[in-house]
């Protein structure tokens, strides 16, 4: 659980690469309350990338709707239609103000 009590805004942020003509889709879910019920806060779908030498993207999700409680976060990846799709992320970081 991530414990956003005190807080009064908070984002996800994170970098990703997706490419491959079977991109599928990347979903970017909370869980308040750090229960069982997961909500889509943003989702990534098809190739985000051209090749696999593109630069990787900076993605942000404002969590500021949850400031103030207790959360669990977490990347749903769901494949496209065939083996030709490659999705990874890196440098993961939750930030809050008070």
């Amino acid at each position: 659980c991530i414990d956003l009590s005190g807080f009064s805004s908070a984002s996800w942020t994170f970098w990703y690469h997706m490419v491959g003509t079977a991109m599928g889709d990347m979903f970017l879910e909370v869980a308040p309350g750090c229960g069982t019920t997961w909500n889509t806060e943003a989702t990534l779908s098809g190739a985000q990338q051209g090749s696999q030498s593109d630069s990787y993207l900076e993605a942000n999700v404002d969590l500021s709707g949850y400031a103030g409680t207790s959360i669990q976060l977490r990347f749903r990846g769901v494949t496209g239609s065939g083996w030709s799709g490659d999705m990874t992320i890196d440098d993961v970081l939750v930030g809050a103000s008070p």
